[in-house]
């Protein structure tokens, strides 16, 4: 119901990936026809590599990004929708400042975004 009203989900949890998954596509928050990237690495490079590769796979069906919300990969009725699935070391070097405007970009041409294995800092 939340997706096709256009609303963004962004889930942090202390699960493991596999778990998340799993919950994610029960409570379809992810969807059989979503594309799921996953995103985790041990170093920025890492992570640099695998968010870019991600927004290519989308520039690869949407065109570059675009301002026009129904030309985007969140929208509803959208020719394809992707999802990003992140561990919690790998966000910890995408919220750097050199990766985090990549990261975001590609987050917000997402239906969903689950971090997985994050905890509050102490």
């Amino acid at each position: 119901m939340l997706h096709r009203a256009g609303i963004k989900l962004w889930i942090l949890t202390g699960d493991k990936l596999q778990t998340v998954i799993e919950i994610g596509f029960s409570c379809n928050l992810l969807k059989q026809d979503m594309e799921v990237m996953i995103l985790s690495a041990d170093s920025p490079e890492g992570t640099l590599a695998q968010t870019e590769a991600g927004l290519n796979k989308i520039a690869s069906i949407f065109g570059p990004p675009t301002s026009k919300r129904m030309e985007r990969g969140f929208a509803p009725g959208a020719k394809a929708s992707f999802a990003v699935v992140i561990d919690g070391h790998t966000l910890h070097h995408a919220l750097t400042p050199d990766i985090k405007p990549l990261f975001l970009n590609l987050g917000t041409q997402c239906e969903t975004v689950v971090c997985c294995r994050v905890s509050p800092a102490p």
